[in-house]
């Protein structure tokens, strides 16, 4: 197995899935065959998804359609997880990620279902037995792996509570390819947890899986209201980059510190990224888009 993915926060099903398929995209290597997506809803239920071969091309199917996000509530999940890596590996394809309904998720990479040297049961389902028993996902994880120096295997826990887990074993943690990466967003609790190896370039694509699942899950692209710029408006020179606005929102003056943009016809970006945003003579927020604009 050559990459796990765990992700506990709001839309955490979503970013987990668009976060496999974004290394699948730039990246070579073992990957894009198997995967196994697990998901715990609000109901506390877990649901799986499998695929042999295709990687999130083939995971979801909608009638005849394959390659299509899966359903609103699986996105909407707040604790998912996922693993994958070549293809044809051996069934049934549902215990790679153990799991169980209102206790958590265990996915990894590597052999994550190698013997426990203690119990003589995969070292997944012993860190999904010591959630259950009461440990959380970090210290289930780091107790499987104190247990396991030696082992050929990294793992990643999430569970209910929302904590995630992370570790690799002393022997994996030593190999050229291995690359890991946590993010945890504080204002919305979001967290994430990436372990891959054999995928490459190995150390960047362990963070774009990293920020594209931080990125959805704290919704850091999200606007909290849209504004409306209609073609025609004059825009001024000014010392800040500005934007007023209506009570509909509708941009009534835009000033920028692109004072060359005025002298003539310019192709040019305005209203520009950060602009403050002004209403009734107060600042409301910022722009997180801007349009390619021309000015006459």
């Amino acid at each position: 197995m050559t990459i796990g993915i765990g992700t506990s926060g709001k839309k955490a099903g979503e970013a987990v899935f668009r976060a496999l398929q974004a290394v699948e995209r730039v990246t070579t290597g073992s990957i894009g065959g198997f995967a196994v997506y697990a998901v715990i809803k609000d109901d506390g239920k877990v649901q799986k998804y499998t695929t042999q071969r295709g990687g999130t091309k083939t995971l979801i199917t909608h009638g005849e359609t394959t390659g299509v996000l899966p359903p609103e509530d699986i996105l909407q999940a707040k604790i998912a997880a996922i693993i994958s890596s070549g293809p044809d590996r051996p069934e049934p394809l549902e215990k790679v990620i153990p799991s169980k309904d209102n206790i958590g998720l265990v996915t990894g990479h590597r052999i994550p279902m190698a013997t426990c040297r203690v119990t003589g049961k995969p070292l997944n389902s012993r860190v999904l037995e010591l959630m259950e028993s009461g440990l959380d996902a970090i210290e289930a994880v780091n107790k499987v792996m104190d247990d396991n120096s030696n082992a050929d295997a990294g793992l990643i826990a999430v569970d209910i509570k929302g904590n995630v887990g992370i570790r690799n074993s002393s022997r994996v943690s030593k190999r050229p390819d291995v690359a890991m990466s946590f993010k945890e967003n504080k204002e919305s609790g979001a967290k994430v947890a990436v372990l891959m190896n054999e995928i490459h370039p190995e150390k960047s694509a362990a963070e774009l899986a990293a920020e594209t699942a931080i990125m959805i899950m704290s919704e850091a692209r999200k606007p909290d209201i849209e504004i409306l710029v209609k073609t025609g408006l004059k825009v001024e020179a000014g010392n800040e980059d500005l934007i007023y606005v209506n009570k509909n929102n509708e941009a009534t003056r835009i000033v920028t510190t692109d004072e060359w943009a005025l002298k003539g016809e310019a192709i040019c970006v305005t209203p520009y990224l950060l602009s403050k945003v002004l209403k009734e003579g107060k600042e409301i927020g910022y722009t997180i888009e801007e349009p390619l604009t021309i000015l006459k």
